[in-house]
């Protein structure tokens, strides 16, 4: 009886878990979305007014509508051709899928740009690679993930990166 109780704790804990990363998924998708044509401040207002959710959340997806950090691809006015190009490299891998900017700061910078772009890498705990752009000022301007079967191709793509803009 104690296991069965110990159990059902645990697949409670684990299904919270899963809910609130879903769902700040989800939300960081719509504010990447809403932040293009809608006034950041408004959507900061409606982020502060969202009362199910603690302030870490509240606190990632205010970086999402302020820096677009959790979007796809955040490029700005000030990134350079080569990380445009870079980026562009990248989302052509097969099974590219946009990353959350919380790992960012996992990652290690592999290279340098001649731009000063810095290409960082980490695989998380399953294996499942990470590849983020980040600026001179060490802020993400792009993040993506491949599954196992596409880690050859992003290999492929940082190796075309190095040799083109090194």
């Amino acid at each position: 009886m104690l296991g069965g109780i110990a159990v059902l704790g645990l697949t409670g804990l684990i299904t919270d878990a899963l809910a609130k990363v879903s769902l700040e998924d989800f939300l960081t998708a719509v504010y990447c979305q809403r932040r293009q044509d809608e006034s950041h401040g408004k959507l900061l207002e409606e982020i502060n007014s969202l009362s199910l959710f603690d302030g870490d959340i509240k606190d990632r997806l205010k970086t999402t509508v302020t820096d677009g950090c959790g979007c796809a691809t955040v490029v700005k006015s000030s990134t350079t051709d080569d990380a445009r190009e870079a980026i562009a490299i990248l989302e052509n891998v097969p099974g590219m899928t946009p990353a959350h900017h919380r790992d960012f700061k996992s990652s290690n910078p592999i290279i340098r740009l001649r731009d000063g772009t810095v290409v960082r890498t980490w695989k998380n705990p399953v294996g499942v690679d990470h590849v983020f752009l980040g600026d001179r000022s060490d802020k993400m301007i792009y993040g993506g993930f491949v599954g196992w079967i596409h880690s050859e191709g992003l290999n492929q793509a940082i190796v075309r990166i190095r040799r083109d803009f090194t």
